[in-house]
């Protein structure tokens, strides 16, 4: 999602173990090669947010999106929050209009006043949320056909979840 919203952004994810050792020996770096950035999956290296601190005061033109698949806000080893620097959003998952392909902001309120419609004009039937449920609402699952691929997705996110509930997360 970020890629494709920000292309003109450089984007760096530390999953790939080379731009992990990267940040790690020299954070400074893709701060002085970029001024728009994207860091994806930050909490792999909590000492990237003092380097990220430093490079936005500096340079006040920097624009950094730090992205992961956990909250970052909640993590007990990073202990910069970037105070003052910093937008937060959390990004949920596939609405039901967002998989219909319909995404325009009244059709939030048409369904409040019972005025839902599709884009032909007909009201619209709801939809049955079992199936989206059963694939947690999230992109690939909704979109695949490969049922295998859906419960090795879930069993990782059942794993995810379990053990961020033993570390009080």
């Amino acid at each position: 999602m970020l890629l494709n919203e920000f292309p003109d952004f450089a984007y760096f994810t530390l999953d790939d173990f080379d731009t992990l050792d990267m940040v790690r020996n020299d954070p400074s770096y893709i701060f002085t090669q970029h001024d728009f950035i994207i860091i994806d999956e930050a909490q792999k290296l909590p000492e990237i947010f003092s380097a990220i601190k430093l490079a936005i005061d500096k340079f006040k033109k920097k624009r950094v999106i730090i992205s992961g698949s956990s909250n970052i806000l909640l993590m007990k080893n990073i202990t910069e929050s970037l105070a003052g620097r910093a937008l937060y959003f959390e990004m949920l998952p596939l609405t039901c209009g967002e998989i219909d392909g319909m995404i325009e902001p009244q059709n939030f309120f048409d369904l409040w006043n019972g005025d839902a419609r599709i884009k032909n004009g007909e009201t619209a039937e709801t939809p049955s949320v079992i199936p989206l449920m059963l694939r947690g609402f999230m992109p690939h699952n909704v979109t695949t056909d490969d049922k295998s691929n859906v419960t090795l997705w879930m069993d990782g996110y059942r794993y995810y979840v379990e053990k961020a509930c033993k570390m009080g997360l």
